[in-house]
């Protein structure tokens, strides 16, 4: 009889083993082996134990046997492990573990054929387990192997008999049936377990990849040290799972370590725990070797460099240890992330370990980058404790840090020093290449004498092999101080008399000459006279206002170059132009943000695919500068490929999210993708943690899609939702990025407010919508942090007069609504003839209405669209389940073919998910090949 069946077996049931549902806890193995590693191996069962514990049973009835157990094959370790028995000792059969060929169990598998075993006590199969039979009066065992279809043994059922016994031939096909079935039960059991197991990995993943991008933003923004050491600590212990953290900050060793550590209540004793080991042990091997550690414990205790550790007074106990280090940018050592005893109680995985190396990466960055600013802070402090006098230093130095526009920062220096350090100064630049200098700025401290001296200086030649003056400074990097200012240098610099002589003009007792130097390349000159001499306490005032003004110039430079290159990188990589046509316009914009290099990330795309469709892109990538917009370029081209090989948005979006994944850094990217077909204006969309499409009625006013939003792409695990809508004639579709709407005060809310504002009134083109949503939002100047991309696709009006209005038929999901789809199906087609296309699309469609009938239940829905010689039918069902053709169909078989006639006959077909269901669809061409 089949499992379940109410006859087929007599007999009382017999009493099972009470713990046979926890498996692997009965008792430790035979060698060791602790419980989690036998969980390991064994998977859970649980879920079909009592399936299997009813085969055990029904065999032993059906043998007459009082002695029975059901063992399971671990295939990595070469042994059965029982599951079920009765009739035996939970301490004698629990801990059992048969090695592959031992036993008549271990033959069975071995052998893959039943094993009769008629005397124990004389049999060489034995060995090891006769005295422990021979103690529970076993002398005779019968097993059979519990093979599955293709033969591969998933254990073995062994009944026990005090005597010596053989099955008569009918029982044991009776037997090999009910082992057959229970491999059928482990191995859908275990398949269950792997697949549980897979889900939770997946699971935990995203929840731990949720959690280091949190960490990341709360470590930009922390502003002290000791908070942004308990950040990394309390994110640590979050993300993998613990219940010990701890993290050093090591200035200058472990002497002068500032440690922050975090315990949870299993720990509350240690709390008051401060005392850290100096530099001894396991953690100066960390710190020594810059390599992440991860033992378990027994590696712990018994690493040579346990010591320190081990020896530390009032120390915490450590089963286990996780430890990575902080590592500065030149490599140096900045400190120790460690963690202990997770709370699942699992050992540490390479996963727990590459997380915790990325966190201490994100810690680096966050402690060089705090303790910058901190040492810039203290010097600053320093300077203007030193010397009150130095006022304009301070000034000069927010001037400086305040800007990255060259020309404004060459105005700014020069304004400084008039009239408080000189009362003329001019500044001349050097160019790259080092060979031709400019005038930068000037100014007096008359204001009607700037435009002579400009146009004079203007001409002035600066050349570099001079002795005296900028050009020399230029050539030497070294200052020229003149207390006194002597004629003969005057005439040294002059070329003619009439230099000569606005040379003696406008120079003055005294000057000065210093060196802009950056980086080691002096690229300027600033020179200034004054009425009172210049001493040395003035060079250094002066070499000090000029060294923040060269950095801050070769800033300036530096983000001008950056900048440019990664504007050009963007510009290269978004379309030069959008297809359009009768039935459509479109329009784009794309606004870099303007403070600091915050191009990079934002791109739209529109795609043009067989069948006349258009692929809608719009997406963002986490980032800024150059290595954004690189990773923006991968990504958009990845999507051209995919949407010209035919993929749906959300599949689309689906193999967009394993590329993201396999790029070396984290790149979180958020995108929606729409597929349009400018015929019948049906839009079918997707999202991955995008913010929803906006479409703008013809008479005015909008609407957001509501779309499943998704997660953002490089989260993983995700799944992405499609869905498809109607638009009418004359409406827009607006998509858009983050940086349109987003204020990083209040939140992208006010924003959609304002872009639903801006389109309360009818628009006349695509172009009309992008500037009226950027004048609205405030984005028109183009001086916003974020960059902005949009794209706006206007559809228009059909052509008329040839196609017929499109079939749109809402019935139950019954074979009897073939008929009804056919005949609706017949007139839609008079206008094109009903030949062969015609009763092919018949045939079709039947078999779609015939299999939402069969698989789904409730209603169905068909649309049939004749545009242009083009058929395009769609049947929508509630199921879920996607229509899969196998690689070989039964024709003769009336079951399974019907995919099979669709995937033969029409021109194109496929299968997409919705929110509540699914869309099968198929195309045809009426005309002629």
């Amino acid at each position: 009889g089949q499992i379940g069946d109410s006859g087929g077996v007599c007999g009382p049931r017999r009493q099972l083993t009470p713990d046979a549902g926890q498996l692997g806890r009965t008792g430790p193995a035979g060698d060791g082996a602790r419980v989690s590693d036998l969980a390991l191996t064994s998977r859970d069962l649980t879920r079909v134990l009592p399936l299997l514990e009813e085969v055990l049973e029904r065999v032993a009835d059906l043998l007459d046997a009082n002695k029975a157990a059901l063992w399971v094959a671990d295939p990595s370790r070469q042994e059965l492990y029982p599951v079920a028995w009765f009739g035996l000792p939970d301490g004698y059969i629990g801990p059992m573990r048969v090695p592959y060929g031992r036993g008549s169990s271990g033959r069975a598998v071995v052998e893959r054929a039943a094993v009769l075993i008629l005397d124990v006590e004389t049999s060489r199969d034995y060995g090891a387990f006769r005295e422990g039979a021979l103690q529970n009066s076993v002398r005779s065992a019968y097993s059979t192997p519990m093979l599955t279809t293709n033969g591969e043994p998933m254990g073995a059922i062994a009944v026990y008999f005090d005597q010596p016994t053989t099955p008569v031939d009918r029982n044991r096909q009776l037997v090999e049936t009910y082992a057959r079935q229970a491999a059928e039960i482990v191995e859908r059991g275990q398949l269950y377990a792997e697949a549980r197991e897979l889900a939770n990995l997946e699971r935990r993943r995203g929840r731990q990849f949720r959690s280091l991008a949190d960490a990341a933003m709360a470590l930009s923004a922390a502003d002290e040290l000791d908070e942004l050491l308990r950040i990394v600590t309390e994110a640590g212990r979050e993300v993998v799972g613990t219940h010990q953290g701890v993290t050093s900050r090591l200035p200058h060793g472990w002497d002068d370590a500032l440690t922050y550590v975090s315990l949870s209540d299993l720990y509350a004793e240690w709390r008051d725990y401060e005392q850290v080991p100096k530099g001894l042990g396991l953690l100066a091997a960390v710190v020594r070797e810059n390599k992440p550690l991860r033992l378990t414990g027994d590696q712990l205790t018994k690493h040579p460099s346990w010591r320190g550790l081990g020896d530390a007074l009032g120390h915490p106990p450590l089963p286990d240890l996780l430890a990575a280090p902080l590592v500065g940018r030149d490599g140096r050592n900045l400190g120790t992330v460690q963690l202990s005893h997770k709370v699942d109680g699992s050992a540490f995985t390479e996963q727990d370990e590459a997380i915790i190396v990325q966190l201490a990466q994100m810690t680096s960055a966050s402690i060089e980058r705090l303790e910058a600013f901190e040492g810039e802070r203290r010097a600053r402090r320093s300077a203007e404790a030193a010397a009150r006098t130095y006022s304009l230093l301070s000034a000069a130095s927010a001037t400086f840090a305040g800007s990255l526009d060259a020309d404004e920062l060459v105005r700014a220096l020069v304004a400084m020093v008039v009239p408080r350090l000189a009362d003329w100064a001019v500044l001349h630049l050097l160019d790259q290449d080092g060979e031709d200098v400019r005038l930068g700025h000037l100014q007096h401290r008359d204001p009607t004498q700037v435009d002579a001296l400009t146009r004079f200086f203007q001409t002035f030649p600066i050349a570099l092999d001079e002795p005296y003056g900028a050009g020399a400074v230029l050539a030497t990097g070294v200052y020229q101080l003149f207390s006194e200012l002597p004629d003969e240098i005057i005439q040294s610099l002059a070329k003619d008399e009439e230099q000569l002589a606005e040379l003696r003009r406008i120079a003055l007792p005294s000057g000065l000459v210093v060196p802009l130097i950056a980086h080691g390349r002096t690229f300027g000159a600033l020179t200034m006279l004054r009425e009172q001499p210049y001493f040395e306490a003035d060079v250094a005032y002066a070499l000090d206002l000029v060294s923040r003004a060269a950095l801050a110039l070769d800033n300036a430079s530096r983000y001008a170059f950056e900048r440019e290159l990664a504007g050009g990188l963007q510009r290269s990589l978004l379309p030069r132009s959008l297809p359009t046509s009768a039935l459509l316009t479109s329009a784009s914009r794309y606004l870099p943000g303007a403070r600091g290099t915050q191009i990079g990330g934002d791109w739209y795309d529109l795609i043009e695919v067989d069948g006349g469709d258009l692929v809608l892109v719009v997406g963002d990538v986490m980032g800024r500068g150059v290595q954004a917009a690189a990773v923006m370029g991968q990504l958009r081209a990845t999507v051209r490929a995919y949407a010209l090989e035919g993929h749906g948005p959300a599949e689309v979006l689906q193999r967009l999210d394993q590329v993201v994944l396999a790029i070396d850094e984290l790149h979180f990217t958020t995108c929606v993708v729409g597929r349009l077909d400018p015929r019948t204006r049906e839009l079918c969309i997707a999202s991955a943690g995008h913010l929803p499409p906006l479409v703008v009625g013809a008479a005015g006013g909008g609407r957001f899609l509501e779309l499943d939003p998704g997660l953002p792409l490089g989260v993983g695990g995700a799944t992405f939702v499609e869905q498809c809508v109607q638009l009418g004639p004359g409406e827009t579709v607006l998509l858009y990025t983050d940086g349109l709407v987003e204020d990083p005060r209040t939140g992208v809310g006010p924003g959609m407010d304002l872009l639903l504002a801006a389109v309360a009134r009818p628009v006349q083109s695509a172009e009309e919508v992008c500037d009226r949503v950027l004048a609205a939002c405030g984005r028109e100047g183009g001086d916003d942090d974020d960059d902005t991309a949009l794209l706006a696709l206007l559809l228009g009006e059909p052509a008329t007069g040839v196609d017929p209005e499109p079939l749109l038929l809402d019935l139950p999901a019954v074979p009897e609504s073939a008929p009804v789809v056919r005949h609706a199906l017949r007139e839609l087609l008079g206008v094109a003839g009903d030949g062969e296309v015609g009763d092919t699309a018949e045939l079709l469609v039947t078999e779609l209405v015939a299999n939402a009938a069969r698989h789904a239940g409730g209603e169905v829905r068909v649309r049939a669209v004749l545009q242009s010689g083009l058929l395009l039918v769609e049947v929508l069902d509630s199921s879920e389940v996607l229509p899969i053709p196998g690689p070989e169909v039964d024709w003769d078989c009336e079951s399974g073919r019907g995919i099979a006639l669709v995937e033969a006959l029409a021109d194109r077909w496929g299968a997409d998910p919705l929110p509540s269901g699914k869309r099968v669809w198929f195309e045809l061409s009426l005309r002629p090949l």
